[in-house]
Formats: structure tokens, sequence, C-alpha cells
């Protein structure tokens, strides 16, 4: 398995005025987003997407202490995983390719007193034991994040805390949040021998399954930002669906 990328553009102080007005435009609206692919109503077998725009209004860069996506009504079905993997495979960015279940990015903009640094890590999601889930990236060496994957009442995965960006002792640096973004994307198919003749049939799991039903365009979901201050902000991201 390949390292986690991490793409870094360096910019002057255009980017620098760029990105404070981004900040401070009272237009500005939130812009977080859903979808599950294919949308298809009953329990098919789907892939689910959140992603946040973290420059946008209410967010306004600030950096997030905790985020949480959910997608109520979804199934979670942990058959859709082969394997998993431990922290120790994790920090060695060894995790077995069948524990992996989606993908995601952060994006952050780094103020020095000399430039501006937009840095975006991709991540990969592995699956870990019980509900465990270890988000892996590469940051000036692998970094593991772990959360939670839990499937009560709906799909929802949680990391909580969130790293906190480093502290350069002697150089004045300050963060902003530029976005993130989360994908669950797991399936396998098992042949089996059932039954008394032990015939072979084929089974198909899916981490992920649509709801039931398609009421409106719409399935509800969301996006939460928690924030060092003890607030937080609850996005949504509805995920067009049809019937059929």
């Amino acid at each position: 398995m390949s390292p986690a990328r991490s793409a870094i553009r360096r910019y002057g102080a255009p980017a620098l005025a760029v990105a404070g007005c981004l900040l401070t435009a009272a237009a500005a609206s939130a812009d977080a987003t859903g979808s599950a692919s294919p949308a298809v109503a009953g329990r098919k077998a789907t892939a689910v997407e959140w992603a946040v725009d973290g420059l946008a209004t209410p967010i306004l860069g600030r950096l997030p202490r905790s985020l949480v996506v959910s997608a109520p009504g979804f199934e979670l079905d942990r058959r859709g995983v082969a394997k998993r993997c431990n922290e120790l495979q994790a920090k060695l960015n060894e995790c077995p390719g069948k524990s992996k279940i989606g993908t995601g990015t952060l994006g952050i903009i780094v103020n020095r007193p000399d430039r501006v640094n937009e840095v975006e890590f991709d991540i990969a999601l592995y699956h870990a034991e019980g509900d465990k889930v270890l988000a892996v990236t590469d940051f000036i060496g692998i970094r593991v994040i772990p959360g939670r994957l839990t499937g009560s009442g709906g799909v929802r995965l949680t990391f909580d805390p969130l790293p906190e960006p480093p502290v350069i002792p002697g150089i004045e640096i300050t963060y902003q949040f530029k976005g993130v973004s989360a994908r669950l994307d797991a399936q396998r198919t098992v042949v089996k021998r059932v039954g008394p003749r032990r015939t072979r049939r084929t089974f198909r799991y899916s981490l992920i399954r649509t709801p039931k039903k398609c009421s409106g365009s719409s399935w509800a979901a969301t996006a939460t930002l928690g924030f060092p201050d003890g607030t937080s902000q609850q996005l949504p991201t509805p995920m067009a669906c049809t019937r059929r």
C-alpha cells in the first residue's frame, strides 16, 4: 500500500489577502454537501460521502476539535469488510488492503510571517476491531487518528478529538481550516456452500446500504464540527435519492 500523499502549494502576499477576504466575507454561506452513489432506495449497496468547506460561513476557517458525519436511516453491515487493521499496522502504514473502508481529505492553510502554505492531506480509512476506525495520513511521517463507526439508527462516523496542529517555537504561525471530506465505500463477494447438498452460493455484502424508502427527493444527513471553545456547528448535507 502506498503512503497517503500530501501536496503543499506556496503563495505570496496576494494569496494571503484573498484568504483574509474569504474568511471575512459577509456574503459567504455554509458549503457542506453529501451524496450516496448509487442513490436508490431499498437497502441497495452504496457509497456515502460528505464534504465541508471550512472557509465559508459559519465555520470561517476555525480549526475543529471534532468531526461527526451521519446519515440516518442508512444501514451498516460490517460483513462488507473482510479484514481488520490494528494500531501497529496503521502506524507502519501496513493495514491490510481488505480492511480499507474509505478515503478522506483534510485541507489546512498555514499562515507564516513570510508566506502562506496550503496543505492538503490524503487520508485512508481502515476498519479496526469492534467499531473502531483508523484514519491514516502522511504528515511529517505517518499519523494515525482513531475514530468510531457506529450503525445505531443510521451510519455515524466520529473523530473526537482531532489532532491539534503543531506549535513551532520562535515562529509565529496561525492556522485556518480549509475543508474536510470523507467517503465510506467497501463491498465484497463471498462464495459459500450451503444446504444439505453443499450448493455453492454467492453472497454480496456492502458496508453501507441505502434506506428502505426515499421520501421526497433526498435523505437527511449532517456534518457536525466541534470547536475548542466548546461550541459546535451542525451543517445539513442532504443526499439526493430515487425510489428505483
